[in-house]
């Protein structure tokens, strides 16, 4: 099911593409989500993740991606190559995830906060999502606060290049949160 709802809510959320009206094992190509899940499971993937990353990233154009697509080569390299993204450092990070919300602004239109609050953007981790906009949101903060306070507190390289990078931001957020511990 995880991988069915990571599916459908990045194809809703970056398109704007309904979510079928079917029951989850009625739909066409439930063995094809199940497969996804089983292999994702087998690798010590996070389903959801790797559902969401390969459907942004597929080079084809995502309206006729299928979830038979998600079982190909292809997937496994665009996968690979976010790993790779991902190890790049905060910058990277950083770079990666600003980028991500432009290009959902630029097919949906949508600002910062509306990107940012909803949980059908999965692909967000928490601490992006407070970060991110120019002013602390309250409802953001409220929602993800709790968790952004905990992925940055595991991520020490992160936090460094975040209080470096907008201070007075991290400084509000901290007067938030609280201070992040051992920092």
């Amino acid at each position: 099911m995880r991988a069915f709802d990571a599916y459908y809510g990045t194809r809703h959320a970056v398109l704007g593409i309904d979510w079928p009206n079917k029951r989850y094992a009625d739909h066409r190509s439930w063995k094809a989500f199940m497969k996804v899940a089983s292999k994702c499971a087998k690798a010590g993937r996070d389903v959801e993740r790797f559902v969401t990353t390969v459907v942004e990233r597929f080079p084809k154009n995502s309206d006729i991606l299928t979830p038979n697509d998600l079982l190909t080569a292809r997937a496994e390299k665009i996968w690979s190559e976010h790993a790779n993204d991902q190890k790049a450092g905060a910058y990277g990070k950083w770079s990666y995830f600003v980028n991500l919300v432009i290009q959902i602004q630029a097919t949906t239109g949508q600002s910062d906060e509306a990107i940012l609050g909803t949980a059908l953007n999965a692909q967000f981790p928490a601490w992006f999502r407070v970060v991110y906009p120019a002013v602390l949101n309250d409802s953001i903060v409220g929602a993800w606060g709790e968790d952004a306070l905990e992925e940055l507190r595991n991520d020490r390289d992160l936090v460094r290049f975040l209080r470096a990078a907008m201070a007075s931001k991290m400084e509000a957020l901290e007067k938030k949160l609280g201070v992040i511990d051992g920092l």
